[in-house]
């Protein structure tokens, strides 16, 4: 467990203002391709994998050409403001531990200041919908958070009750969220819809 820690550590000293990317298409040929080939639960090379691949990417930080949306203090200047790690099915693999992973790699490089973040297209589930809504509930993950992406993922009913109560009670500053193509009934977009139209937020997903 050393060897991560120090890995993590080390990115972080070297983090500044950009774009965190992590494109993993190995990942999908090595699972065969298709959902049905999801493990139920997050095996020790599978984590292994993943925990490599967010330490590279936090390594791998480069300096954004653009300024960071909306006004940052001081204190965020060298911080990411957005962090983009769509088409990862390593992510929705490893359920809740995977992205409590995630949650804390994101958070070394980000602090309070990250703005944006992407995490479409990589089978996110309601157990992993649970893990992020916490942290953004309890840990203060995230607090100027504006942008949010999960679309193409395998979110139900169960997960937007999740994200209803994250809009209604920690999400202050989110204004966009984007969770096309999941698995919500009627029932499950009509609590999204309940939430978002109770404050300033565009909600955009399949009708």
């Amino acid at each position: 467990t050393d060897a991560p820690e120090a890995a993590s550590d080390d990115a972080a000293a070297d983090v500044s203002s950009g774009v965190l990317s992590a494109q993993q298409d190995a990942n999908t040929k090595s699972m065969g391709g298709s959902k049905e080939a999801r493990p139920a639960t997050c095996s020790a090379p599978e984590f292994s994998e993943l925990l490599a691949s967010a330490a590279k990417s936090l390594e791998s930080l480069t300096a954004s050409k653009t300024k960071p949306e909306g006004q940052q203090p001081a204190e965020g200047r060298d911080l990411v403001h957005a962090v983009e790690m769509d088409d990862n099915p390593m992510i929705g693999a490893g359920k809740g531990v995977a992205m409590g992973l995630i949650v804390q790699m994101v958070h070394i490089a980000s602090g309070p200041c990250l703005v944006r973040l992407h995490l479409s297209n990589s089978r996110i589930e309601d157990e992993g919908v649970k893990v992020l809504t916490r942290a953004f509930a309890r840990d203060s993950f995230a607090p100027r958070l504006r942008i949010l992406w999960l679309s193409d993922n395998d979110i139900t009913d169960e997960g937007a009750q999740d994200l209803g109560q994250a809009l209604a009670t920690s999400l202050k500053c989110l204004t966009e969220i984007f969770l096309f193509r999941n698995k919500f009934t009627t029932e499950g977009k009509a609590t999204l819809r309940k939430t978002s139209s109770d404050r300033t937020l565009t909600l955009k997903m399949r009708l």
